[in-house]
């Protein structure tokens, strides 16, 4: 499962099983990783049931309560022996490719914190930002503290496109915050955008380096939208890239000798 290889390989977490108390359900994919010697992180991602494949007409999903779920699954890591005395960051993701529905997530008992985002949204956020084992729990740390931040008008992305913005944190202002704060949309995907675009010219850049100092061929490829042959607005051709190429041309480095 690829979101099980990223947590491991981008995040920095380690595999934790707990196959033996979390038997498998249909419908979700669920893992407990160690972020360091007193976090676990329980991941689950909830995708369609329809031999996951997300766009599929499958109506049952308009509503879809996941707090049930959850709270069960938390209680039994929690009242393990192992992690009896562990802080739990609690990861949800969702997918949502074609489908329209509204998840129900109330806020669960026994985790310190809890994340959501869609399943698509993290894996391109977590191939693009730097991050350390403890990065999530500092993020979900002081997203805590933001109530005014949760409303279902805000996107995950975008509200971790603004904890970057200030500087990895959301002291905005001085000034008592309103009971609502509205986040322009797609700010979260204009942060994934822009690094996108640093890393391309730096791969093109030593490229010509490795070439000119006659240290092998090199090939770099990139990804872009054509609006006009496809018959859709430049947004809409971005969005159409996001969800039907880069998962099946996903970005990054396949071979680079110097590096290894």
């Amino acid at each position: 499962m690829r979101i099980g290889r990223s947590c491991i390989e981008q995040l920095r977490w380690v595999q934790n099983s707990m196959d033996e108390i979390l038997a498998p359900v249909e419908g979700y994919y669920e893992d407990v990783f160690r972020i360091d010697v007193n976090w676990l992180a329980y991941v689950c991602y909830a995708h369609d049931l329809a031999r996951n494949v997300a766009i599929d007409g499958n109506e049952s999903f308009n509503n879809r309560d996941l707090s049930q779920h959850l709270q069960k699954r938390i209680d039994t890591i929690r009242n393990d022996k192992r992690s009896k005395d562990d802080h739990i960051l609690t990861l949800v993701l969702y997918s949502t490719m074609g489908e329209t529905y509204r998840f129900a997530m109330k806020k669960q008992n026994g985790t310190d914190y809890f994340l959501q985002f869609s399943a698509y949204d993290f894996l391109q956020l977590i191939q693009t930002e730097k991050w350390d084992s403890l990065s999530l729990v500092r993020y979900a740390r002081s997203k805590e503290n933001v109530s005014s931040l949760e409303t279902p008008l805000n996107q995950s992305l975008d509200v971790y496109a603004i904890y970057k913005h200030y500087g990895e944190s959301f002291y905005m202002t001085d000034n008592t915050p309103s009971d609502m704060l509205y986040i322009e949309p797609n700010d979260g995907c204009d942060l994934i955008f822009k690094n996108n675009i640093m890393k391309t010219k730096k791969a093109i850049k030593k490229a010509f380096t490795y070439q000119m100092q006659g240290k092998g061929f090199c090939l770099i490829e990139v990804l872009s939208t054509c609006p006009t042959n496809w018959g859709l607005s430049p947004i809409e051709a971005m969005k159409w890239l996001e969800e039907n190429m880069i998962p099946y041309y996903p970005l990054g480095v396949k071979k680079d000798k110097e590096a290894e």
